[in-house]
């Protein structure tokens, strides 16, 4: 197979998003409770992919045993919408604080480009967040196509953002991949007809294992994925291989 287009997710597979995120939940949660107790980045690492929403109530579950004191006994549904409206407000206007891209990630995409292979992004993360955030990252020219979480009918596992990626890049989903951070990732891959592979560096859930997620690659780096996927670009004729030394292919 020919490789047409690589299209990753953003948050925990191109970028590490976590501190920007974790600063703002706990910024806003500490305005609210007039609490000086933070939530470590690493207890809200594994939620980042399941949205504001999760994110949200991850934190403000860490914060009230942190420090119940500073908390109401119950919290009302407003107080939590309003709770993640400030959290959205102040994440948007700090995005690249801390925000940059994955160790080896500048290497992989400088590889694709001279390999003459096409990639873009498809994320959950809203496109009034997700434009800014690639292009002060320096990616908004060099990428085919850029898919937010309200850009098609559907969010991911829905297969929708991947094929409306495919369509604004003219290529074809079954000589397209996906590489991402989340068992979604995977799903929405599968149902769009292409392969998936994990990014084991991202923001994995504790469970369950990447390995029972169904995707055809595991690639522990960056590195590894271009190992993996310059094999098959235009003009290739490799097989599917094992990636090298630091991707796997699942069996």
């Amino acid at each position: 197979m020919s490789l047409e287009l690589v299209l990753f997710d953003l948050d925990g597979t191109l970028a590490d998003t976590l501190p920007d995120l974790c600063w703002a939940v706990n910024t806003v949660l500490a305005t609210r409770s007039g609490s000086h107790a933070r939530v470590d980045e690493q207890l809200l690492r594994p939620v980042i992919s399941d949205g504001s929403r999760a994110i949200v109530a991850a934190a403000l579950g860490h914060a009230r045993r942190l420090d119940p004191r500073a908390w109401p006994t119950t919290i009302s549904e407003d107080d939590i919408d309003s709770i993640r409206t400030g959290f959205l407000d102040l994440y948007q206007a700090n995005i690249d604080r801390h925000t940059r891209l994955f160790q080896q990630t500048p290497e992989l995409l400088e590889r694709l480009d001279a390999a003459g292979l096409r990639w873009g992004v498809v994320t959950n993360k809203l496109s009034r967040f997700a434009m800014p955030l690639i292009n002060r990252l320096g990616l908004g020219e060099r990428c085919a196509c850029v898919v937010g979480g309200d850009t098609a009918p559907h969010p991911k596992p829905h297969p929708a953002p991947l094929l409306h990626a495919c369509r604004l890049a003219d290529a074809a989903p079954a000589r397209s991949i996906y590489i991402g951070d989340a068992p979604g990732d995977v799903i929405a891959a599968h149902r769009a007809g292409m392969p998936a592979v994990v990014a084991q560096w991202g923001y994995l859930p504790v469970e369950p294992e990447a390995r029972s997620w169904g995707a055809e690659h595991l690639a522990e780096t960056p590195l590894a994925v271009a190992e993996l996927l310059l094999g098959h670009a235009p003009g290739s004729n490799a097989d599917h291989g094992d990636g090298g030394d630091h991707a796997t292919r699942q069996r």
